[in-house]
């Protein structure tokens, strides 16, 4: 817990700073991002066929094209994400200047399945970097394999700052989730662990994007 509290506080501190704000600095990551990818492409596969046993093709096609295609969906986009959107005006404010401004959440978690581990953990991350958050990553333990490895990876590409990856099993998790964060995305199927994380009196200040698997 004190070890989670104390990387909680370091990527908190470094989204207080501002670090995330500027165009570059996310620009930097997704692309550091995109680099980790491709840089390890085999080392992935690798892993997914280890965990479970998935075929070169299908690996491709479900996990790596899918986050490839993200990352550059998002590079060539995010900057006018983030920009103002103008909205229509009303008699009352005529004379305004009415837009809508989009700002990052802060420090946020994503859980990731066993059954898509790299998928499902780093377009949710693409995301957030896109958005201008910090992030704490937690990797299925299932699929140890691809746990290891993105473990391994995260830290040589991405600031250390910003972006952290928080290993091991339930107990772990729920240990996690007793800290505040400013949004959580879960992608699962099992109801207790979805009742964690709906918990009204635990989680009353976090937001939530949930994917039930119905697989």
């Amino acid at each position: 817990m004190d070890s989670q509290s104390h990387v909680l506080e370091r990527l908190r501190t470094a989204f207080r700073s501002g670090i995330t704000l500027p165009e570059e600095f996310r620009r930097t990551q997704l692309t550091n991002l995109l680099s980790m990818v491709r840089d390890n492409e085999e080392q992935i596969l690798k892993a997914l066929h280890q965990d479970l046993a998935k075929p070169k093709f299908e690996s491709i096609l479900s996990e790596v094209d899918i986050v490839v295609n993200e990352l550059h969906y998002a590079i060539s986009n995010f900057r006018n994400w983030m920009q103002p959107e103008y909205v229509a005006k009303s008699l009352a404010t005529k004379l305004d200047e009415c837009f809508v401004r989009r700002e990052p959440l802060g420090v946020v978690l994503i859980i990731g399945p066993w059954n898509y581990p790299l998928q499902l953990l780093i377009v949710p991350l693409v995301g957030a970097i896109a958005a201008g958050n910090c992030a704490v990553i937690k990797p299925s333990e299932i699929s140890s394999a691809t746990d290891r490895l993105v473990a391994e990876l995260i830290p040589k590409y991405l600031s250390q700052d910003c972006y952290a990856v928080v290993r091991g099993g339930p107990e772990q998790t729920k240990t996690l989730l007793q800290n505040r964060f400013d949004h959580i995305f879960y992608t699962g199927m099992n109801p207790d662990e979805l009742h964690i994380c709906c918990d009204p009196e635990t989680y009353s200040t976090s937001l939530f994007s949930v994917w039930l698997l119905d697989v």
